[in-house]
């Protein structure tokens, strides 16, 4: 029988193409029905995406779509909160696989001004869902729609205070470094120069994508961890 596999899928904004081939090699590890996933920032289009069995050429076409726009715009600043929200709007189905999601995900951000990491893991609907996501992503200037929670508090990125959130001590932590420095934090990440912050061109993209299935298979392979054996 399948245990239950606890991963973080931290943030790294256009990095999180690496996810894609990640989460192809989870689906043929384990059971997504036999995870709980955490994400940071926009870590969060992976773990949505994992969680709620979304075809790889799926997330693969809707992530080169997105980074097209970004390119033909020459800079993400100022667009991203209508991007992010056009691709999780896509990703989320209905209120039914918001609600789905419930105690499956939990997505952090951070409360400004009290700085503090909010964890949350129930979801209202569709809408409730994607405001949570996109507070967990929101860095000034770079995103433009900012997100009140309530009359004392608005959500920013979950980085700002706890880009590796874990579940317990057996989270496997995914990541992307773009220095490709060793990081003791991160289980899983790159092996490959991976740029965050402007998308690469498609050749580059597959790269990405093949590193994360390649890296991810690996660890599982190596029998670093045992809960899906």
């Amino acid at each position: 029988m399948t245990k239950q596999l606890e991963v973080l899928f931290s943030g790294c904004s256009w990095g999180c193409v690496f996810y894609i081939g990640c989460i192809r090699a989870l689906y043929e590890i384990t059971d997504y029905n036999h995870c709980k996933i955490i994400s940071t920032s926009s870590g969060c289009i992976a773990a949505i995406s994992f969680l709620l069995n979304k075809d790889i050429s799926f997330i693969t076409k809707l992530y080169k779509k997105m980074s097209l726009k970004c390119r033909k715009n020459v800079t993400p600043i100022g667009k991203m909160s209508g991007w992010l929200k056009e691709i999780l709007t896509k990703l989320i189905d209905d209120d039914k696989a918001a609600i789905f999601l419930s105690n499956r995900l939990t997505v952090v951000y951070t409360d400004f001004p009290r700085m503090k990491s909010i964890y949350i893991t129930k979801f209202n609907n569709k809408e409730h869902l994607i405001r949570i996501c996109l507070a967990s992503c929101f860095i000034p200037f770079y995103f433009t729609e900012l997100i009140v929670l309530n009359k004392l508090s608005i959500g920013i990125d979950a980085g700002f205070i706890n880009k590796y959130a874990t579940l317990s001590e057996s989270t496997i932590c995914f990541g992307v470094d773009n220095s490709l420095k060793y990081n003791t934090k991160l289980d899983i990440q790159n092996s490959i120069k991976i740029s965050k912050f402007i998308p690469m061109n498609n050749l580059e993209q597959q790269k990405a994508i093949n590193n994360g299935y390649y890296i991810t298979n690996n660890f599982f392979k190596k029998g670093i961890h045992s809960s899906v054996n």
